[in-house]
């Protein structure tokens, strides 16, 4: 009887994130980059001001974490890199970020003059605004919080809606 040898099964890359050690985002891009693997993080440029000058410096927007692109048989090579502490799980599995929220991301930072990203807590009875889609500009109060998801109350020409909205569209309004 004839056997016919296995095709080896094709690896494909995907994006993953990983846990970074404190102040180790860049030179972990850096690293990864050293050794042919495809990294990113994404920076922002932000002036810092000392006594004497005032210098532009370029931050992570993500503190402790970085983008690698890696099939699954490189995954061992990235965590035994010094300055990755593990990957990040997401019910159970790596997190895997699609292609194009990466292509997004990238083509966001591009086109966007930033000053700063604050990163703010929404809670509940905090109001508001809409930063994208078809309700932006429209601010309200938020209800309800679960996860990455908030139902925010929108009372405008004597109507109300209520919308469950990812919490990145939203931008807390302070009072």
């Amino acid at each position: 009887m004839l056997r016919q040898a296995q095709q080896p099964v094709q690896e494909e890359a995907r994006w993953l994130v990983v846990y970074t050690k404190s102040r180790q985002e860049k030179k972990t891009e850096e690293n990864l980059l050293e050794m042919g693997i495809e990294a990113y993080c994404p920076m922002m440029i932000k002036e810092r001001k000392w006594k004497d000058r005032v210098k532009k410096v370029a931050f992570p927007i993500f503190s402790c974490y970085c983008f690698v692109k890696v099939k699954p048989s490189q995954e061992r090579k990235v965590v035994e890199l010094y300055s990755v502490s593990r990957f990040v799980y997401w019910l159970g599995r790596p997190a895997v970020i699609k292609n194009n929220e990466i292509e997004e991301l990238q083509r966001w930072l591009n086109d966007a003059e930033m000053t700063d990203i604050v990163t703010m807590p929404l809670e509940v009875n905090d109001r508001a605004i809409i930063k994208s889609g078809s309700l932006m500009g429209k601010e309200g109060l938020i209800m309800h919080k679960s996860g990455n998801q908030v139902t925010l109350w929108i009372e405008e020409m004597g109507i109300k809606i209520v919308s469950t909205l990812k919490r990145v569209m939203l931008e807390k309004v302070e009072q």
